[in-house]
């Protein structure tokens, strides 16, 4: 990793996206190799876990890091009960991880006081359920959701989903009549 040149060391920073995770491969034969992978994966695999300590470390490289909002990332979904509502285990995590570090037991930083989760935005009026989950999930610190609406033609472009914000399970999701659960607007 690069070190870079501290400019400011007493200026307070939010760090406003970071991610924290544990990558698990799948079982393999013995001997079988990983099946190719996107050049952004590649880079993410090779550090597999990136979890409290670990961001701590980096924190600590000398920026004044006050607080931090935590970006869904895909990581600590439940792997049971319905799947729109799996990724709730991801906000879930974060929320013990931030109360750890509002304990002080870390220092002044406090992880994850905003959290940031995911729903799909194309499961329609099932989604207020989903919302509400995350935010009961975020015990106050949930703020919102970050749904990937990226569009390539190239499959090969990582998180491309074709036509996934013109679906109309997508407009009907985040227009509900609710302002404050799935009352995003229009598109």
């Amino acid at each position: 990793m690069n070190r870079e040149i501290i400019l400011e060391p007493d200026l307070p920073i939010i760090d406003p996206h970071h991610h924290l995770w544990e990558r698990m491969l799948p079982p393999m034969p013995p001997g079988a190799a990983l099946p190719p992978l996107h050049p952004f994966l590649q880079v993410v695999f090779r550090r597999l876990k990136y979890l409290l300590p670990e961001f701590l470390a980096d924190l600590r490289s000398g920026h004044n890091v006050r607080a931090t909002v935590f970006i869904e990332c895909g990581a600590f979904y439940k792997a049971d009960g319905p799947v729109h509502l799996r990724s709730v285990g991801e906000v879930e995590f974060v929320n013990g991880v931030a109360a750890m570090t509002a304990s002080g037991a870390y220092g002044d930083v406090r992880v994850g006081a905003g959290i940031v989760g995911n729903a799909d935005c194309t499961l329609g009026d099932p989604i207020k359920e989903v919302l509400e989950a995350l935010i009961a999930a975020g015990g106050g610190r949930f703020r919102g959701i970050r749904r990937h609406a990226a569009y390539d033609a190239d499959a090969n472009v990582l998180g491309a989903c074709p036509d996934s914000i013109q679906r109309d399970g997508a407009v009907k999701g985040m227009s509900g009549s609710e302002p404050g659960i799935g009352g995003f607007g229009r598109l």
